[in-house]
């Protein structure tokens, strides 16, 4: 069940080597059990109309690296990419 009064917290950290990117979402709800997820077969969701269930699917085909972390307290969900470095101009 979704709570609209539950806390976030999103860090963005940007490392120099390797360039990559990081987003860490952090919240206390529910936890996620990545390790049992099952991408869904997208003619499926098409034959069904149903409208989401792309969202993970859509992260694992952006993101270099994904990682989830739970406790009592919170869960971590961290994600990675690699990026170009920026050249000077």
């Amino acid at each position: 069940q979704r709570n609209d009064e539950e806390e976030i917290i999103l860090n963005i950290k940007f490392e120099k080597s390797p360039a990559k990117i990081m987003f860490e979402v952090i919240d206390f709800g529910l936890s996620f059990n990545y390790s049992t997820y099952k991408e869904p077969k997208l003619q499926d969701l098409i034959d069904e109309k149903k409208k989401g269930s792309l969202g993970m699917m859509l992260v694992r085909k952006i993101m270099d690296k994904i990682e989830f972390e739970s406790d009592d307290a919170q869960n971590i969900c961290r994600l990675s990419k690699k990026i170009s470095p920026m050249s000077a101009a």
